[in-house]
């Protein structure tokens, strides 16, 4: 069951990503009290940006590249984006995946790399 837990995690955590991009590229899950459970992993773009940093320092690189992440990827919890994407997701609008790159500033002109919050 491990495994596949943690299958599901990653699943999450890259699903609607968007590949081309630094920073955007995948989701963080951002509690603090899930982090403390699972060593710091939801914080997952600066474990992609710095895959040798020891865990306990991964809030920290997070916060130094939290203005460059499109807010959409930054979840408070897993159990909150899961109840949101796969329980009431068939009652809320979605966004196409190809909007959704667009939206996040991949392939349009924008610069990925620097997202910056309006």
């Amino acid at each position: 069951m491990g495994l596949w837990g943690m299958m599901f995690i990653n699943y999450l955590q890259h699903v609607h990503g968007d590949p081309w991009s630094d920073y955007n590229q995948s989701r963080n899950f951002v509690g603090p009290v899930a982090n403390w459970l699972v060593f710091s992993s939801g914080y997952h773009t600066a474990h992609h940006e710095k895959p040798g940093a020891h865990w306990s320092t991964l809030p920290k690189h997070h916060a130094a590249l939290a203005g460059m992440i499109h807010p959409d990827l930054n979840q408070p919890s897993i159990a909150g984006f899961v109840l949101k994407s796969y329980v009431l997701g068939p009652l809320v609008p979605r966004i196409p995946c190809t909007e959704t790159r667009s939206r996040l500033g991949a392939r349009d002109g924008r610069d990925s790399r620097a997202w910056k919050l309006a």
